[in-house]
């Protein structure tokens, strides 16, 4: 996702994406994501849902989804998930 196009537009300050590692496109690169060690995994997309629980406890928030309203909405459901609300 650090290539996503709206990184540009989003003025992000060049230094804020140093040191963020690179997983690949998706789906992501299982051995890349094994070295980092996540306590979580947030899943967009449902088919690398098993492959991705064998690494860390995962969970799935769509990408895209009438059920969130705005990007807050969606922070929201992921702030539950990382406090250990969810």
């Amino acid at each position: 996702m650090l290539k996503e196009v709206w990184i540009p537009s989003a003025n992000v300050e060049e230094d804020a994406l140093e040191g963020i590692e690179a997983l690949g496109e998706f789906p992501l690169s299982l051995e890349k994501l094994a070295v980092v060690e996540p306590d979580l995994i947030i899943n967009a997309l449902p088919d690398n849902q098993e492959a991705y629980s064998k690494i860390a406890p995962t969970v799935h928030i769509p990408y895209w989804s009438e059920q969130y309203k705005s990007p807050v909405d969606k922070f929201l459901k992921i702030a539950k998930y990382t406090t250990g609300n969810g």
